[in-house]
């Protein structure tokens, strides 16, 4: 079976199962996101190459049960399409579907919350080597710290599996020994990530946010022409689809420290604004160093 088809039988036996708790509010979100990324294939050096604006559309929706006073499940699923300006060919397509599970550790606002989730997911772009499935679950910790501020923590573990590739002979002309080679599975491996966030609520119904992440796991390079020092560090190779003209894609292992901003405003009853900005430093080993920042503006309306 699909996971697109293992998603949606989830999500619809999900909701049928929960149809009958005593209290479920369904929801519905549409965002709409426009940014620039500065370095889309995690490239070193030729900066203005790597660089590309990208619009994104999301829509989510699912359902909120309240089990309890202090008990509650949430369900959802969502799609999202991805388009480069400049890199059209990491265009990608997304599916997943998720549930979560979420305790109130006593009464009140201040009361902290405890929780865990687990997702299946699908992302698809132009080319098999790209393309991979998606098993995420994660544990969280929410507390609000005052009447405007509140922080949030957690962990979770990936494990991300591409499809099967075939053989592709012009791997076999860089002249590396054909017994010794890596294989050709660019997005099979797994990562795990710690992450926190404080928000913080402006009397004037603004909310600012602040998040730090660090991922141990890896990253997907691409160089120009084959690379024996970078293959040497790298835990598969191949051919990167995403490039028109032959490219050469490379998993490595990686620590990736993540950093963003953001700032949402509400512009209507059901619709705000959110402007972020993130940056990412993804440590390779040796001296395999990359970083990359994106900027982002969004509109959101819940239905």
């Amino acid at each position: 079976m699909k996971v697109s088809n293992i998603i949606s039988f989830l999500f619809m036996s999900g909701l049928g199962v929960v149809s009958a708790a005593a209290s479920a509010n369904e929801f519905y979100t549409l965002t709409l996101t426009g940014g620039v990324e500065d370095n889309v294939p995690r490239v070193r050096g030729n900066p203005d190459a790597a660089e590309s604006g990208f619009v994104v559309a999301n829509f989510m929706g699912g359902k909120f049960i309240q089990l309890g006073a202090n008990h509650s499940v949430t369900l959802a699923a969502d799609m999202s399409s991805t388009r480069y300006f400049s890199h059209p060919g990491f265009d990608r397509i997304g599916v997943s579907a998720s549930a979560g599970y979420t305790y109130k550790m006593g009464f009140g606002a201040y009361a902290p919350r405890i929780g865990a989730s687990f997702s299946l997911g699908k992302e698809e772009m132009d080319g098999l080597a790209r393309d991979r499935r998606l098993v995420t679950s994660a544990a969280f910790f929410e507390k609000r710290l005052s009447s405007y501020l509140s922080f949030s923590a957690g962990l979770d573990y990936q494990v991300s599996r591409g499809d099967s590739l075939p053989d592709d002979w012009r791997l076999a002309s860089f002249g590396y020994d054909p017994d010794n080679r890596l294989p050709a599975t660019l997005f099979d491996d797994d990562s795990s990530s710690v992450f926190a966030e404080l928000a913080y609520d402006l009397p004037n119904g603004m909310l600012v946010t602040g998040g730090y992440s660090r991922t141990d796991g890896f990253t997907v390079a691409s160089t120009q022409t084959p690379n024996l020092h970078v293959y040497k560090l790298s835990r598969a190779i191949y051919t990167d689809p995403a490039w028109p003209d032959l490219w050469f894609g490379y998993r490595l292992p990686a620590i990736v420290d993540d950093w963003s901003l953001g700032l949402s405003i509400p512009v209507l009853r059901d619709s705000s604004i959110g402007i972020g900005g993130s940056w990412q430093d993804v440590d390779g080993p040796d001296d395999l160093y990359y970083d990359n920042r994106l900027v982002t503006i969004s509109f959101i309306h819940n239905f």
